[in-house]
């Protein structure tokens, strides 16, 4: 008959090592679900539909789309970014509508600190749909117009540093489009909705206000501090 301390020793070695056992299989079974790619891929902005190169890159946390004329705005109670994307190949630029998910603000080693938005917005890269968060920022000095991050590609890519485009599954045409608007903000999501008259009266003063186009200000802790990514100037 074992020591009863003899048998709590051999117990607490067992569960100590089976514990890294059942870690490594999760990380091997979420491994097995992700696909190599290069640090440039081609991507898909599913709307308006822009080809565009894509830089992934695992120091950056947040990823970033080139955006111009970005304005902030409030309209039925909501955060909303109005800004234009341009197709490089062809000049072609379209204003685009998104909801604000939140305001970053980049700390950077050297120069000025950046306040940008984010927004969610919707590609297709290696074959695959994604909804994606990036913050956007004038990137018409960079190769790269698209720039994916840690956040974007923890759920699907890891990345070959020495090897670009390997990514050669095309982007189905079945493309999930449905409920992709331009500008979701051209309409009240809350008009069919009863309301009773002192709250109907508010709302519609509120949206009178809310739909000039002054600069939505965002106060100092409304926003969030992001450290700068060291990606270099024309890469």
């Amino acid at each position: 008959m074992f020591p009863r301390q003899f048998l709590l020793i051999v117990f607490a070695l067992s569960a100590a090592h089976a514990v890294p056992a059942a870690a490594e299989d999760k990380h091997e079974d979420q491994a097995t679900q992700l696909q190599i790619l290069g640090w440039v891929e081609n991507a898909y902005l599913i709307a308006p539909g822009f080809d565009l190169s894509a830089k992934l890159d695992t120091g950056a946390n947040t990823s970033s789309l080139d955006a111009r004329i970005i304005k902030r705005f409030r309209q039925w109670g909501r955060r909303w970014v109005r800004f234009a994307v341009m197709d490089r190949e062809t000049g072609e630029e379209v204003v685009m509508v998104r909801e604000r998910e939140r305001t970053i603000g980049i700390v950077r080693h050297e120069g000025e600190n950046d306040v940008r938005p984010t927004v969610s917005v919707e590609i297709c890269i290696a074959g695959l749909q994604r909804n994606i968060e990036v913050s956007l920022v004038d990137r018409s000095n960079f190769n790269y117009p698209l720039l994916l991050g840690r956040r974007a590609m923890k759920e699907f890519a890891v990345v070959d540093s020495s090897a670009t485009f390997l990514g050669s599954e095309p982007c189905p045409d079945s493309l999930d489009r449905s409920g992709i608007v331009l500008d979701p903000s051209a309409s009240d999501p809350d008009a069919d909705r009863p309301r009773s008259r002192n709250v109907s009266r508010k709302n519609r003063a509120d949206s009178e206000n809310q739909l000039s186009e002054t600069h939505d200000e965002d106060r100092d802790e409304d926003v969030e501090p992001e450290d700068d990514n060291p990606e270099r100037l024309n890469s």
